[in-house]
């Protein structure tokens, strides 16, 4: 059940599945504690509107987040913000993984974030089955929510009994933004596709999704131009595999038309593709976040299509699991059961589209302040609803961003 302000009738706390990427580099789940918030005690704050407290509460809460490798650009810059920006505003401590290789990883860094106090885990990646997290979760009695998915109907009703499950909140951008991305090329008139499928042989369902975007994409351009050909060429697999970056040469050298990144295009592609001199030549397309690398590569030709997240699209997440951590997780469900937020999908495709977008996100409030989440956190304002936090979430394109600031 995806929720949306206008149908939201009931409030919600919980249930949660998404998938993530592979691992990448390091292969130890210790963890790290990466925020500098106050100790426990009251901090002087702005109140977000009328009726909200001034005050940070006093007990700061520990949250750990899981990420398959927190040297990944996109990864990176989220915990920049949680640390620097979201710690500070709501008195809370992140405390990042290193890079989750396997289930045992994973399992282990839960393990070590309920021995250090955590309450509530943000879950960027997973190398296990979601059940038995949510198993974990109501064990260690920590609080877990999906911050970049929503969460599918089935896993929200296996965890409709666990009131550790809070849900997800994110973008389905995975099949509508990758078959977008797609028609985009083919209308530009690319005939042959390298597509870099990351997980997709590894049963990890977020890349299977992005492929099938592709592969749809494709069967609707033939079916609407008998005759015409087109070569798909998919390889999977992340860099930490030593034959990642061997295949990656040859494809390049295969010379496509486009190649069709499902992760990290920025970080992977666009050098490689500079230096074999075929920037600008081979269409290139990814998803990844909004960053200055991802801006310059659109600017200067090398990056045709982003299928985008930013940094501060984690916070409503936050938000959800704060109320939940503070005691106020029973009026944050959804008939009882977890929530589930889908935002809207976020693309650029123009040196235009990424001029403005880095307009906003290097403005000095970010795109979700401090001041916004607290007014749909009940510690800190206690008229907030359920209804005012999914339509926060919600409010997530430019448009909504620049209407929020008055701008």
């Amino acid at each position: 059940m995806v929720l949306s302000a206008a149908a939201l009738a009931g409030c919600g706390d919980d249930t949660t599945a998404t998938t993530a990427t592979t691992a990448s580099t390091a292969t130890t789940a210790s963890t790290e504690t990466s925020a500098s918030t106050t100790d426990a005690g009251v901090t002087e704050s702005t109140a977000p509107e009328a009726g909200s407290t001034t005050t940070l509460p006093a007990e700061r809460y520990k949250i750990g987040v899981v990420t398959y490798d927190p040297t990944d650009l996109s990864q990176a810059a989220i915990f920049k913000y949680l640390n620097e920006y979201l710690g500070p505003e709501l008195n809370v401590e992140f405390v990042i993984s290193q890079a989750i290789v396997d289930s045992n990883d994973e399992f282990s860094f839960y393990e070590n974030c309920a021995a250090q106090g955590a309450k509530g885990i943000l879950n960027l990646y997973t190398a296990s089955d979601w059940r038995m997290v949510f198993q974990k979760m109501q064990e260690l009695e920590m609080y877990f929510i999906l911050p970049q998915s929503p969460m599918p109907d089935d896993e929200i009703e296996f965890a409709a009994d666990n009131p550790y499950i809070v849900g997800g909140i994110g973008t389905s951008g995975d099949y509508e933004g990758f078959k977008q991305m797609t028609q985009s090329f083919l209308d530009a008139g690319a005939r042959s596709l390298v597509v870099a499928s990351g997980g997709k042989d590894f049963g990890v369902q977020m890349f299977i999704d992005r492929f099938q975007g592709v592969q749809d994409a494709v069967a609707e351009f033939k079916a609407a131009n008998p005759g015409v050909e087109i070569q798909v060429t998919d390889f999977g697999g992340f860099p930490n595999d030593p034959a990642f970056f061997a295949t990656q040469g040859q494809m390049i050298a295969s010379n496509p038309d486009a190649v069709i990144a499902t992760f990290s295009g920025d970080y992977l592609w666009v050098q490689p593709l500079k230096e074999a001199g075929k920037a600008g030549q081979i269409m290139l397309g990814t998803y990844t976040s909004m960053n200055e690398v991802s801006a310059a590569a659109t600017k200067d030709g090398t990056l045709n299509f982003l299928v985008a997240t930013y940094p501060e699209q984690i916070a409503p997440a936050v938000a959800l699991l704060y109320n939940h951590m503070s005691g106020n997780g029973s009026d944050f469900r959804a008939d009882g059961k977890a929530v589930s937020v889908e935002q809207p999908l976020v693309t650029w495709q123009s040196p235009d589209d990424a001029d403005k977008w880095m307009a906003l996100l290097n403005a000095e409030e970010p795109p979700y302040s401090g001041e916004d989440l607290r007014a749909v956190i009940k510690a800190f304002n206690p008229a907030a609803t359920l209804e005012d936090l999914v339509a926060l979430a919600e409010a997530c394109t430019y448009e909504d961003i620049v209407a929020r600031r008055g701008k």
